[in-house]
């Protein structure tokens, strides 16, 4: 690929400055991912791949993390709503909702003669066909 009279430094400085532009990110520290259970250990890692250094009390609060991570809800984490999505059901409803109660479920219609002659207008508005607005036929 690269000939044999390039120098090392060339070379060096060559790939550093790829390096750069590509935005990798070398890290020396891990920070747990809560949001991920994890599977297996990660055997890349010059840290974590030595079972014999295992710090068990780490280990333990790790586990109950993800595991509070997992069971908790918006409601457990924060006192009040944090976005709008948060509002619906935050607030415990005053009144016992019955589902079997037809009069919160069925509000009848209440209509006058103005409204009916209104709908009347509305659905003979919704039936009528367009005008015809394509090529005019001419005939000769």
């Amino acid at each position: 690929m690269h000939s044999q009279n390039l120098s090392y430094a060339f070379l060096k400085e060559e790939i550093e400055k790829q390096n750069r532009k590509s935005n990798f990110l070398h890290f020396e520290t891990f920070r747990t991912n809560i949001k991920r259970v994890p599977i297996t250990n990660k055997f890349w890692s010059k840290y974590e791949s030595k079972v014999e250094i295992l710090d068990e009390k780490k280990h333990q609060d790790y586990l109950h993390k993800i595991e509070k991570s997992i069971t908790e809800t918006p409601k457990d984490k924060y006192s009040e709503p944090i976005v709008e999505s948060h509002v619906y059901g935050w607030i415990k409803p005053f009144i016992d909702y019955d589902a079997r109660d037809y009069e919160l479920m069925n509000h009848p219609r209440i209509s006058g003669d103005i409204t009916r002659v209104g709908e009347k207008i509305a659905a003979e508005k919704s039936t009528e066909r367009p005008k015809y607005s394509g090529v005019p036929f001419k005939l000769t």
